[in-house]
């Protein structure tokens, strides 16, 4: 949409499509198809398609120079260079299938051993003055994804770090592109790998730095400290130790509130205590981390998932209403425990009477959390105290096989589901309709 009363966000949004199966007709340039399955699109639901591209890549190498797009993508920085000289405008040039630039095509390409070299073909292009800060609104969301972001990677669905990651985002860095990149902070928040926040930090994250996206979505973008706040946050829900303590020696305030809706209002000592990561707890309540909130049933609950047995004895030989009262509180305890992998904490759980199937927030039980998760032998512990395999969830309405397809696991999703097809043919489509991560 252009012309008077176009939302002005448009110019910048996208809505990378994936690749389609690999017996699809393909009717696009084979430039655009072989980008198409070269890229991160974070719509993608074909997980075979970064060797579909490598295979495309070695029948037909000629792709790799069919444009400055495949150019920057495929890592062929002399071919770029010689062809920056000549024309200099392509380097801020958007094209192939998501009307990207150079850059974004560079960073966003996960090519392995053909992937040329990337982290010179990024001198190259910032050498020849392309937008550091270069990204689009994914399907128009206010969270940029920048080059930045694609080079760090990292996703909802366990989308791949870029093999030069930490190279790539240094010469991004060092070239001036903003270090508060919410959404790559985002995409790395669910795994406890830290490179991404230690090249991060030295280049200034959380400090109030000249921001182009900043600029372009004001209010909509969250200031660095919300963001520092919601990596700690995340960090003590789940219990990254050395994440906490990394945050904390950057005096990231602990008492911060941070802005994901799901975890609402909580500080980030409230959320180590709440998931029963103890040890992140103490190091928080001794940088000042604080919450009104929790009283005895919580710390008892925090006992319980941490599954120690003899405090929680302890605390019920004092107060027997504990246990119910914790039962009545949580009862979503047994899906918050395979969550959290505080699986030596479920048969605690089970003998104070939480239910197997207890649901959580979208109607999900921890059956479909191990699913998702393809842990094989939490899951057959579940089954075995009874969970229930045909439990629907409330959001997808989907079985925890289907979550298990979702996910790539598709012999745990065949064993799930007796009428399922077989691993080799199950489509996770006919299982699990939704198209975004539970």
């Amino acid at each position: 949409m252009t012309g008077p009363g176009a939302d002005p966000m448009s110019r910048w949004s996208r809505w990378p499509e994936p690749p389609g199966p690999a017996d699809e007709v393909v009717p696009e340039a084979p430039a655009d198809h072989f980008l198409r399955l070269a890229c991160l699109t974070y719509t993608d639901p074909d997980p075979d398609h970064l060797r579909r591209a490598e295979r495309l890549l070695a029948e037909r190498p000629e792709l790799a120079t069919a444009n400055v797009w495949t150019m920057a993508a495929c890592g062929r920085a002399c071919d770029l260079a010689d062809l920056l000289a000549d024309e200099p405008d392509l380097v801020h040039s958007e094209g192939g299938p998501h009307r990207w630039a150079p850059l974004v095509w560079l960073t966003y390409a996960r090519l392995g051993v053909l992937r040329g070299d990337p982290v010179a073909t990024a001198r190259v292009l910032v050498a020849a003055g392309a937008d550091v800060d270069a990204g689009f609104l994914w399907q128009a969301l206010a969270s940029p994804f920048t080059a930045l972001t694609g080079a760090l990677g990292g996703g909802e669905r366990g989308e791949p770090v870029h093999p030069d990651a930490v190279a790539l985002a240094e010469v991004l860095l060092r070239a001036g592109a903003d270090p508060n990149d919410n959404q790559a902070l985002y995409n790395r928040m669910s795994t406890a790998d830290d490179s991404h926040l230690e090249v991060l930090l030295p280049h200034g994250l959380g400090a109030e730095v000249p921001s182009v996206w900043r600029g372009r979505l004001g209010n909509a973008y969250p200031s660095p400290a919300a963001m520092l706040g919601e990596q700690l946050r995340t960090a003590a829900e789940r219990g990254y130790l050395d994440r906490v303590r990394l945050l904390l020696a950057h005096d990231v305030d602990p008492n911060t509130v941070g802005y994901h809706p799901l975890l609402g209002d909580r500080t980030a000592y409230e959320m180590a205590v709440r998931n029963g990561h103890r040890e992140a707890a103490a190091l928080l309540a001794a940088a000042g981390g604080r919450s009104e909130r929790l009283d005895e049933v919580d710390g008892f609950v925090a006992d319980c998932l941490a599954a120690d047995r003899e405090v929680v004895t302890a605390s019920l030989a004092l107060d027997d209403t504990l246990a119910g009262r914790a039962v009545a509180r949580r009862p979503d305890l047994v899906l918050v425990a395979v969550e959290q992998h505080h699986d030596d904490a479920l048969p605690l759980l089970m003998e104070l009477g939480l239910d197997v199937d207890g649901p959580g927030r979208d109607g999900q039980t921890a059956l479909h959390q191990a699913a998702y998760d393809g842990r094989d032998g939490t899951v057959d512990w579940l089954l075995a105290h009874g969970a229930d395999r045909h439990r629907l969830d409330g959001d997808h309405r989907s079985t925890p096989a289907g979550w298990a397809a979702h996910a790539g696991h598709l012999a745990l999703a065949a064993r799930l589901d007796p009428v399922a097809l077989d691993p080799g043919t199950l489509d996770p489509g006919t299982l699990y309709p939704g198209s975004a991560r539970p």
